[in-house]
């Protein structure tokens, strides 16, 4: 029988790491007798800033989230080289794939998606995830009147927010509370709300895009087995986890901004959210005014 080089090869490659990170491994931290909050950032390569300001938060705060696993960079390939995906190599040659549509069963395996996955199932207690990505377009897009995409130019420095949940167990009203509370710190801080889609790109394999975003908010229902974008963000919805928050922090502001941004999501939203889900954390109600 006829081997088939190039299929053999395309198996292969869908579990090969990028040839610069042989010796790299996704590196995490963990507090309490039993982690229930997951907190992650860096699955993109060209989000360095918010990987940063996040970490400085805990930094700052080291004690007031108990049970925490933070992951500050997803992806442990070079930031420095500021692309959103990575190298992989094929039998077609060099492949630029972006590590966050790797999750789930749609896609074949990446090294990075494993790893976290692992890690993940190393903490079965994980109640929610809050993941902080940065937005760098500098186009907006909205649907015109005939149905057509068209765009418009994004502030740089508006915010906007997943909030991915299992809809037979969850709704987006019990969060809004807390999101007009966030969203009204940020207006008064000199930020604004993005509305229109989330991302367009033409592109039939580009599993997230075209989710509606109004006043900066984008609720992302479906039930437990149904929410196979390739993203962590929605797959961890799929392993149980009750809730999972994904922040976009716009990428054109400065840092100072860009950690303000973070503060007030964490005294606005999280910690007030926690107290909401889970009484017995007692967190402390730390606020801008």
């Amino acid at each position: 029988m006829a081997l088939n080089i190039e299929k053999l090869f395309s198996n292969l490659s869908c579990k090969l790491v990028n040839i610069e990170g042989f010796n790299h491994h996704v590196q995490f931290e963990s507090s309490g007798i039993s982690s229930r909050f997951m907190f992650f950032s860096g699955i993109h390569l060209d989000e360095k800033g918010a990987s940063v300001a996040l970490k400085n938060w805990f930094e700052k705060n080291e004690s007031v989230i108990p049970d925490t696993l933070k992951v500050f960079q997803a992806n442990p390939e070079s930031l420095k080289r500021k692309k959103r995906g990575v190298t992989r190599w094929t039998w077609h040659g060099p492949e630029i794939i972006d590590a966050n549509r790797y999750f789930g069963n749609e896609r074949g395996n990446y090294w990075v998606a494993e790893e976290i996955k692992t890690i993940a199932a190393q903490h079965p207690n994980l109640k929610c995830a809050f993941s902080f990505h940065e937005e760098a377009d500098k186009k907006g897009y909205r649907e015109k009147d005939d149905g057509r995409i068209e765009t418009f130019i994004r502030d740089p420095n508006s915010f906007y927010m997943y909030d991915a949940f299992n809809a037979e167990e969850s709704t987006s009203d019990e969060i809004m509370p807390l999101y007009n509370s966030l969203a009204s710190a940020l207006t008064k801080q000199g930020f604004s709300l993005y509305s229109g889609f989330d991302d367009y790109k033409n592109d039939p394999k580009e599993t997230v895009q075209l989710n509606p975003v109004d006043n900066g908010y984008c609720p992302q229902a479906s039930d437990k087995n149904n929410f196979l974008d390739g993203s962590f963000e929605n797959w961890v919805i799929t392993q149980g986890m009750k809730r999972s928050f994904v922040f976009e922090i716009p990428s054109r502001i400065s840092e100072e901004r860009k950690q303000l941004m973070i503060k007030i999501i964490f005294e606005k939203f999280i910690i007030p959210f926690l107290n909401q889900v889970c009484p017995d954390l007692n967190l402390p109600n730390i606020g801008i005014d």
